[in-house]
């Protein structure tokens, strides 16, 4: 948790990384070496085990962006499961479930 206005208001753990600027997890899910970058917000009650990387990715459902959601303008507003990639300028807004 290095950088400016990195936030974690969750009940879970914190083990890894979360540097970067205004990166926020508001959650009650892990957070273990995900989310750097610029402006990468995590609200759900997911965990971003790894990925979130970019410029401004965003993951407001209660999916699990695992390994995912590099590049820059990304988001994922549904429920959904995202293990995989969601990388360049991509946008899912879909209750689906993406492996």
């Amino acid at each position: 948790m290095r950088g400016r206005n990195t936030f974690d208001f969750g009940a879970d753990r914190l083990c890894g990384r979360m540097r970067g600027k205004n990166t926020f997890d508001f959650g009650a899910g892990r957070l273990c070496g995900g989310m750097r970058g610029k402006n990468t917000f995590n609200f759900g009650a997911g965990r971003p085990y790894g990925g979130m990387r970019g410029k401004n990715t965003f993951d407001f459902g209660a999916g699990r962006p695992y390994g995912g959601m590099r590049g820059r303008n990304t988001f994922d507003f549904g429920v959904s499961w995202l293990y995989g990639e969601m990388k360049g300028e991509s946008f899912q807004g879909k209750l689906a479930a993406l492996h």
